[in-house]
C-alpha cells in the first residue's frame, strides 16, 4: 500500500509539472524538471509488487534493471537542471547541454544493460549528478515557495547521492535494490519539490478567496459593473488575483470614481491602522468622501497584502456590511 501511495504522489507531481509547461513558456529547466519527475514516477511505479512481478516474469532481474535506468534518466535530468542554473554553462545555444547529458545517460544505460557486474558506473553517475545538483541548488534555497521547493529537491537528491555513494563504497551491498526504504524517502521528497510551488499557490489562493469573499460580495453588489460576465478565470490562483483587482477597482468606485475631490489628508503610518481606517469608512453608510490616495496600496506593500489587511479589518467581529 505504501508503494502505491508513493507512486500516486509522484503521479500528482508529474501532472503538476506538465500543467506548468502548458501555462508557462517551456525552458530548459522546466522541461528537465518534468523529465526528472516522470523518471521518478516510473521508478516509484516499478517498486510496486504488481509491476515488479510483471517485469520479472518477462525476464529475471528486469524490474531492478528498469528501476536503475529510471534513476539514470533522473540523474541526467537533474544534472541538466543544475547546469542550467550556471550562467556560463547555459549561455549560448541550448542544444549542446541536453545533447551531452543525453549521450552520457545513454552510455551509462548501455553499460547497465551489459549485466549485473557493471553497476559501479551507475553508482558513480548517480552519486556525481545528485551531488552536483545539491551543490548548485543550495545557492537558491530561500524561505519562499520556490526556495522551499529547491530545498526539498536538494534533500531528495542528497538521499539519492547517499544511496549511490554507499553502493559505490560497498560493491557487495544491495543499496540500489528497489525495495530499499531510503528510495521511498527520496521519491517523496523529490515529488514534493516538483509540486510544492503549485500546491502552495493553490492553498494561498483559496485562503485569499475566503478572506476577501465578504468585502468582494459587498462591493460587487453595490457596483455590478465590476463583474465581467464574459470572462471567468480557469484556476483558483487567477480567480484570487482577479478578485484583488476587482476590490481595488471597487474601492475607487465606492469613493466616487474621482467625481469628488476631498481635502488631501495623510493616511495613518502603520498598515493595520491604515487598513482599519479604510474598513471603518466602508462600514459607515453616511461616510464622507475619502481621499482616493487612502485606497491605494502603501509604498513597499503589495496589492495582495494591502487588500488582505483591509479585508481582515472589514471582517472584524461586530462589523456590518456595506
Amino acid at each position: 500500500m505504501i508503494t502505491w501511495l508513493t507512486a500516486f504522489v509522484c503521479s500528482t507531481a508529474v501532472g503538476a509539472r506538465i500543467g506548468r509547461l502548458t501555462v508557462r513558456p517551456p525552458s530548459l529547466a522546466r522541461v528537465s524538471i518534468a523529465v526528472a519527475a516522470i523518471a521518478v514516477t516510473a521508478a516509484a511505479t516499478i517498486r510496486t509488487s504488481t509491476v515488479t512481478e510483471v517485469l520479472d516474469g518477462w525476464r529475471s532481474g528486469a524490474a531492478a534493471t528498469t528501476f536503475e535506468i529510471c534513476w539514470i534518466v533522473f540523474g541526467a535530468a537533474t544534472a541538466l537542471i543544475a547546469a542550467a542554473s550556471f550562467p556560463r554553462l547555459s549561455r549560448g545555444p541550448q542544444w549542446p547541454l541536453p545533447t551531452a547529458f543525453a549521450a552520457v545517460a545513454i552510455a551509462v544505460t548501455a553499460n547497465e544493460l551489459r549485466g549485473p557486474d557493471h553497476h559501479r558506473l551507475t553508482d558513480l553517475f548517480l552519486t556525481a549528478t545528485s551531488a552536483f545538483a545539491v551543490v548548485a541548488g543550495l545557492r537558491y534555497v530561500r524561505w519562499n515557495p520556490l526556495g522551499r521547493a529547491i530545498g526539498l529537491f536538494c534533500a531528495g537528491s542528497m538521499v539519492v547521492a547517499g544511496i549511490g555513494l554507499l553502493a559505490l563504497t560497498d560493491p557487495t551491498s544491495q543499496h540500489l535494490a528497489p525495495d530499499l526504504t531510503w528510495w521511498t524517502v527520496a521519491i517523496v521528497l523529490i515529488s514534493a519539490a516538483c509540486s510544492s510551488v503549485m500546491i502552495e499557490a493553490w492553498c494561498r489562493a483559496q485562503l485569499d478567496l475566503r478572506r476577501t469573499r465578504r468585502l468582494w460580495t459587498a462591493l460587487t453588489t453595490a457596483h455590478p459593473e465590476l463583474l465581467d460576465t464574459d470572462y471567468r478565470s480557469a484556476t483558483a490562483t487567477l480567480t484570487a488575483s482577479d478578485r484583488i483587482s476587482q476590490i481595488l477597482d471597487g474601492l475607487y468606485l465606492h469613493a466616487g470614481a474621482g467625481m469628488f475631490q476631498p481635502e488631501p489628508t495623510t493616511p495613518p503610518a502603520g498598515l493595520p491602522e491604515h487598513a482599519a481606517a479604510v474598513a471603518e469608512w466602508l462600514h459607515r453608510h453616511d461616510a464622507e468622501p475619502i481621499d482616493p490616495a487612502w485606497l491605494a496600496a502603501p509604498d513597499s506593500v503589495s496589492d495582495r497584502r494591502w487588500i488582505g489587511a483591509v479585508c481582515a479589518a472589514y471582517n472584524s467581529p461586530g462589523q456590518s456590511g456595506i
